[in-house]
This record gives C-alpha cells, structure tokens and sequence, in this order.
C-alpha cells in the first residue's frame, strides 16, 4: 500500500509520509501509563531509523479514562491538546453539552462532533422532526436567496431603464443603448414612444 503512491517511474522521495493510528480500549504496552505511544521502524543493535516517513501510533482510551465515574472537572484537567480533546469526546461524551463546553473543550468541530452523535441517539420521532426542521431551514434559505436574486435583477433591470431613457433623450443610437443596456429593440423603441408621447 505505501508503494501504491508511485507512478511508474517515480522516485521513493515522493511517497507521502504514511501513518498508522491504533485506537485501542485495552492495554497493549504495559511498559508506560503513556496513553499516546509513537513507533518507527529501526534497526534494533544501532536503534538507525529505517523509513523516517513510516509512523505507527497507539492510542489507548483506557489509560485516558481510568475511571468511570470520574467528573468533568476531572476529564478537563487532562486535555493539554487537540488529541485530549478528541479522547474526552470518545470516552465520556455522556458529560459533555455542546451548548456548554468549559473552556478547554470549546472547539467547534468538537461541537458539530457532539451534534451528530445526538442525531444518531435520536429516535424515530424526534429523527424525523429534526429532518422536518432541516428541509425547513434549507427550504427558507433557498427562498431568501432566490428573492435576494430576483430583487439584484429587479434593480438592475429598473437601472437599465433609466439609463435608456437618458441615451434616448440624447439621441444616441438604438445599437448604442442596446450594447449597454441590454435591452431589446422593441423595449427600447417602446421607452422612446413613453419619451415622445410625454413631450407632445
């Protein structure tokens, strides 16, 4: 898989560094309380680094979350980074209000991560009334865009007329105000009729 990257012909400096995360709810390494272990692979007597671009890594949630019944304040005295706050979400997200993140937590994707996982506990009713609120809000945004367009083209279509009128009042000719008005031969000579009835 990691030579897959190459086209015929290529050079092995342009394999992408290629990284393999375990995440584990038991205890692999026995040797740390490290829950976050990084492996290469290297000559074992000189501890040389074969492949630099080959990582293997090992999460174990278990030394995370050593206990079940531990509170949030305990959850957040351990998050020091961004994987912290992905093992808070997947061991105890049971303690976690997306509307009410401490500080520590507070990263939206951490909340649109906790909004699924709602949608997904959700049963049929409360599912299908969620979807009915979604196709509502999509439904009112389309509409609102639409009559946001229709408006920009209504203004455009009135600014297109007055400039007409004024190129007619000046005389200029019809393929003149065509090419900067855009409008048709019949709208343009139907304005001018407008203008000359109004002068009579």
């Amino acid at each position: 898989m990691y030579t897959e990257q190459l086209k015929e012909g290529s050079d092995y400096v342009a394999l992408n560094k290629t990284i393999g995360i375990h995440i584990l709810n038991f205890t692999s390494i026995t040797d740390t309380d490290e829950y976050h272990n990084s492996f290469q692979l290297k000559e074992i007597k000189s501890g040389l680094v074969y492949f630099k671009d080959i990582e293997l890594h090992t999460i174990e949630i278990n030394k995370f979350a050593k206990h079940p019944k531990e509170e949030l304040s305990d959850v957040v005295k351990k998050v020091k980074n961004a994987l912290d706050i992905w093992l808070a979400f997947l061991t105890r997200n049971d303690l976690l209000n997306k509307d009410n993140l401490p500080k520590e937590l507070d990263n939206d994707v951490l909340k649109k991560a906790l909004t699924v996982l709602e949608v997904i506990n959700l049963n049929d009713a409360e599912r299908e009334e969620y979807e009915n609120r979604l196709e509502w809000l999509r439904i009112e945004t389309s509409a609102f865009k639409k009559m946001k367009e229709e408006g920009r083209a209504e203004g455009e279509a009135r600014r297109n007329i007055e400039i007409a009128k004024e190129m007619l009042i000046d005389k200029e000719p019809l393929e003149t105000i065509i090419k900067y008005t855009k409008l048709s031969k019949e709208e343009i000579e139907k304005l001018k009729a407008e203008i000359d009835k109004a002068e009579k």
